[in-house]
């Protein structure tokens, strides 16, 4: 394998990482794979590549899946509460559990 398919698969792999753990250094990543970090860094200046970038657009796209499932689960569940209107004439706190029962499990009912 040529060292630029290695940096390159390397590449790959360290954004896949960086999609489960945003806060990665690459350098530990590099070690794992016995990939040179020198060598690498002037490949990645070569192509343009920056980790910082990498990282920035991962919170990106992560930040716009949150959002747009955040959407999509509002728009499904819908309204989750009923309006509910103040009644307009005081009630008693006497009243305020008038009809309410109670039943316990040993079948005592309140």
């Amino acid at each position: 394998m040529r060292a630029t398919e290695r940096y390159e698969r390397a590449w790959n792999a360290f954004q896949i990482h960086l999609n489960h753990n945003p806060k990665a250094s690459l350098i530990p990543f590099l070690k794992e794979r016995h990939v040179n970090h020198r060598s690498m860094h002037r490949w990645m200046s070569e192509k343009g590549y920056s980790v910082r970038l990498a990282k920035q657009q991962i919170r990106l796209l992560q930040a716009e899946a949150r959002k747009e499932c955040s959407e999509a689960i509002a728009k499904d569940t819908g309204m989750m509460f009923l309006p509910m209107e103040m009644p307009s004439e005081p009630v008693c706190p006497e009243n305020y559990l008038f009809g309410i029962t109670l039943t316990f499990p040993n079948g005592t009912i309140v």
